[in-house]
C-alpha cells in the first residue's frame, strides 16, 4: 500500500510532465498551490526521470518537496505502472502472493491455474523451492469460478476452513487441470481408490465420488474416505468428511476480499487468532519449509493502517503559498469567525 500511495504522489499529486529540463505541472497538488506551483520549477528542486524508483521514494506532506519526478509522456507513466502492476500479487500469485495476503489476517481470494477461487483467510502454506505446494484457508472458505460461486460449495460447506495442493502429479507430465478421466482413471487401483502423489511429496488418497470441470479444464475433484499427507504430517484425515480438492499445477493470482461478494457475505475478517513468538520453522522431506507447521506468527498490521495528520490552521494557510502577515491574519479571522 505504501508503494501505491508514493507513485500516487509523484504522478496524481506531484508530478510534472514533459522536458527534464522544461517540464510542466499536471499533478493536482502542484497546482493547487501557487507558491509551490512557481517553486517547483526552479533549479533548487532536483527533477528526476520518472520510473519504477518512485514507488521507493517517501514523502513529507508538511514542506515543499526538494524533489519531483519528471514523465516525459503519458505513455511511459502507464508503461511504469504496467511494471508495477505486474509484480502484484494480484498477477503474480505464487508464495509472495500468498505470504501478503497471510500477513493481513483478512479475506483473500487465492486462484489456482484452472481458475478455481477459494476465498477465506489464508493460513498455513507448504512451500518447496520457492513454490507453494499446499494452501490452507484458517476460515469458513467459498469456492468459486470466474467469480460466481460454485453451488455448493460455500463457506458454509467449507464452514471449518478448506485446503488444497498445487503442482504435478508424479507420473505425468500433463497439468492435473488438463487430464483428461481416462488420466485420472490411471491413478485408481482395483479397490478404487485414487492416489495422487505430487512431485512436491503431498499424497492424496480416497475414492472419487465427481469431478467438475469448466471450460474443459478440471478444476475441483471430490473424495470420500480420504486421508491427504505431507511425509510424518497428516493434512486431512477420513473422519473430516468429504475431501474437496482443488487442481491446479500453480497459484496465478492473490487478490484481497472474497470472489463472489454477493453470496460470501460474512465471512469472517479481521486479525488471525494465532499470535506469539516465532519459532524455527519444521522441515520436510528433502529439508524444505514447511511454513506455519508448529509455528506461530505475531501479525502486525499497522504498516496497513493510514495515517492521517492534522493540520493547524497556520500549516494550510502556509501551504497554499501566502506568506504576507495581513493575508495570514485575513485568513486566521475567517476561520475563527
Amino acid at each position: 500500500m505504501a508503494q501505491i500511495r508514493n507513485l500516487h504522489w509523484w504522478t496524481v499529486e506531484y508530478g510534472l510532465i514533459g522536458d527534464l529540463r522544461k517540464p510542466k505541472i499536471f499533478g493536482a497538488g502542484l497546482l493547487s498551490s501557487i507558491s509551490e506551483s512557481y517553486n517547483c520549477l526552479q533549479d533548487p528542486v532536483k527533477k528526476i526521470p520518472y520510473s519504477i524508483a518512485a514507488a521507493q521514494t517517501a514523502f513529507d506532506i508538511t514542506t515543499q518537496q526538494p524533489q519531483l519526478f519528471v514523465t516525459p509522456d503519458f505513455a511511459k507513466l502507464s508503461g511504469v505502472l504496467e511494471e508495477f502492476a505486474s509484480g502484484m500479487a494480484l498477477r503474480k500469485g505464487g508464495i509472495a502472493g500468498l505470504e501478503k495476503a497471510r500477513e493481513t489476517g483478512e479475506v483473500a481470494t487465492v486462484v489456482w491455474s484452472s481458475g478455481l477461487q477459494a476465498s477465506g483467510i489464508v493460513g498455513q502454506c507448504i512451500e518447496l523451492r520457492g513454490e507453494p505446494v499446499y494452501i490452507r484457508f484458517s476460515s469458513a472458505t467459498a469456492l468459486s469460478y470466474n467469480n460466481s460461486q460454485i453451488e455448493g460449495h460455500g463457506k458454509g460447506h467449507h464452514a471449518h476452513g478448506f485446503g488444497s495442493p498445487a503442482g504435478r502429479i508424479e507420473g505425468t507430465s500433463t497439468p492435473p487441470e488438463r487430464m483428461t478421466d481416462e488420466q485420472i482413471n490411471a491413478f485408481t487401483d482395483k479397490e478404487g481408490i485414487t492416489t495422487f502423489r505430487f512431485e512436491s511429496g503431498v499424497e492424496v488418497s480416497g475414492t472419487v465420488s465427481y469431478t467438475r470441470r469448466h471450460k474443459g479444464l478440471v478444476t475441483l475433484i471430490s473424495f470420500t474416505g480420504c486421508r491427504v499427507t505431507f511425509g510424518a504430517h497428516t493434512l486431512f484425515d477420513p473422519d473430516w468428511g468429504i475431501y474437496d480438492m482443488a487442481v491446479g499445477e500453480k497459484i496465478i493470482s492473490v487478490f484481497p476480499g472474497p470472489a463472489d461478494p454477493s453470496r460470501c457475505s460474512g465471512v469472517p475478517r479481521g486479525l488471525c487468532a494465532a499470535t506469539g513468538g516465532a519459532r524455527s520453522t519444521p522441515r520436510g522431506p528433502g529439508g524444505h519449509r514447511i511454513p506455519g507447521l508448529g509455528r506461530q506468527y505475531q501479525l502486525d498490521t499497522s504498516g496497513y493502517q493510514r495515517r492521517r495528520r492534522t493540520k493547524s490552521c497556520n500549516d494550510r494557510f502556509e501551504h497554499r503559498g501566502a506568506h504576507s502577515e495581513p493575508q495570514r491574519r485575513s485568513y486566521l479571522n475567517r476561520r475563527a469567525g
